[in-house]
C-alpha cells in the first residue's frame, strides 16, 4: 500500500483534485450533464411509447442504446475542453518551469493531471449509471451488455483524455491545443463514417471479383470496429449492424476498438512525457550510449 500513499500524497494531483472538486462550477456541471443525458433519452421514450403503453423490450433496448450514444458525444465535448489545457495552461502561466524542478518526475506529473481530469469524466459516467438501471425495468438488456458499454465509453474517455494532454503537451498554446484536439476528435467520428461509406459503395461495384470483396471486407471491419459510434452499436448488440458480409471468422468491433484504442493512448502518453522534458529523455540517451 506504500505505493497507493505516495500516489495519493501526490501534490499536483492532491491540488487538481481539490482545485476540480472545490469550484463552484463543478456541482453545476454534473446536474447540467445529467439533465441533457436524462432529458434526450427520456424524450426519445416518449416518442416512442405513444398512448401512455410501456416500453417494449425492444424499444427498451434502443433507449439505452439512444443514452449510450448520447453520453459518448458529449464525452467528445466535455473531454478536449477538460485535457488539452493542461500542460499548455501551464506553460501560459508560466508555472511549469517551476514544476519541473520539483523532484517529480515528468511521468509523475503527465499521469497526476490526467488521472484528475479523467476522474471527472467518471463521475459524471457512475453519475448515469441509474439512467442505465432503468432499462431493466423494461427488459431487453443484459448485464453483460451494460459491462461491455461502459467499458467501451472507460476506453474512449481513457484516449480522448491522452490525446488531448498529447496536444497540450505538444502545443504551447491552449487554444490552439484544444482546437486540434477537438479536430482530431471529428476526424476520427465523422471521417471514420464517411471513410467507411465510401468503402461500402466501392464493395457494392466490386461484388463480381470475390477476391476484392474479401479485401474490402476486412478494411470495412476495422474501419467500423475504429468508429467510436458504430463500434459502441456492435459492442451493444455483439454483431454488426453496417457491415453487410458476415461471418464466422469477423473481428469484433469491441476487440478492435479497445485494443487498438488503449494501446494508442499509452503511445499518446508516452510522447505526452517526451515533450513535456526532452532534457531528461536526451540525458537519459547519452547516458545509456
Amino acid at each position: 500500500m506504500k505505493w497507493w500513499n505516495r500516489f495519493l500524497r501526490n501534490p499536483v494531483i492532491e491540488k487538481e483534485f481539490r482545485q476540480r472538486m472545490r469550484r463552484r462550477r463543478t456541482p453545476w456541471l454534473v446536474a447540467l450533464y445529467l439533465l441533457i443525458t436524462g432529458v434526450i433519452s427520456f424524450a426519445f421514450a416518449y416518442l416512442s411509447t405513444p398512448d401512455g403503453q410501456f416500453l417494449r423490450p425492444d424499444e427498451s433496448q434502443m433507449l439505452f442504446l439512444v443514452l449510450a450514444v448520447v453520453q459518448l458525444v458529449m464525452m467528445a465535448f466535455v473531454i478536449p475542453g477538460l485535457t488539452a489545457g493542461l500542460i499548455s495552461g501551464e506553460r501560459e502561466r508560466q508555472t511549469l518551469p517551476v514544476l519541473l524542478t520539483t523532484p517529480l518526475s515528468s511521468t509523475s506529473i503527465v499521469m497526476s493531471k490526467l488521472i484528475s481530469s479523467l476522474s471527472f469524466m467518471v463521475i459524471l459516467l457512475i453519475a448515469t449509471v441509474p439512467l442505465y438501471a432503468i432499462m431493466f425495468l423494461f427488459g431487453g438488456t443484459s448485464v453483460f451488455q451494460l459491462i461491455r458499454v461502459i467499458a467501451h465509453l472507460i476506453v474512449s474517455i481513457f484516449f480522448m483524455g491522452c490525446l488531448g494532454i498529447f496536444f497540450s503537451s505538444l502545443i504551447k498554446r491552449s487554444a490552439i491545443a484544444t482546437v486540434v484536439t477537438y479536430i482530431s476528435v471529428a476526424v476520427i467520428g465523422v471521417g471514420g463514417f464517411i471513410a467507411h461509406r465510401f468503402v461500402t459503395m466501392w464493395m457494392d461495384r466490386s461484388r463480381m471479383n470475390e477476391g476484392k470483396i474479401q479485401e474490402h471486407s476486412l478494411i470495412l471491419e476495422w474501419l467500423e470496429g475504429l468508429n467510436p459510434i458504430m463500434s459502441l452499436i456492435e459492442t451493444y448488440f455483439n454483431t454488426s449492424m453496417f457491415y453487410v458480409f458476415q461471418g464466422e471468422d469477423q473481428l469484433s468491433g469491441f476487440f478492435i476498438f479497445t485494443s487498438t484504442y488503449s494501446l494508442l493512448g499509452v503511445v499518446l502518453l508516452l510522447f505526452s512525457i517526451y515533450f513535456l522534458s526532452p532534457l531528461r529523455w536526451q540525458r537519459w540517451g547519452n547516458s545509456g550510449g
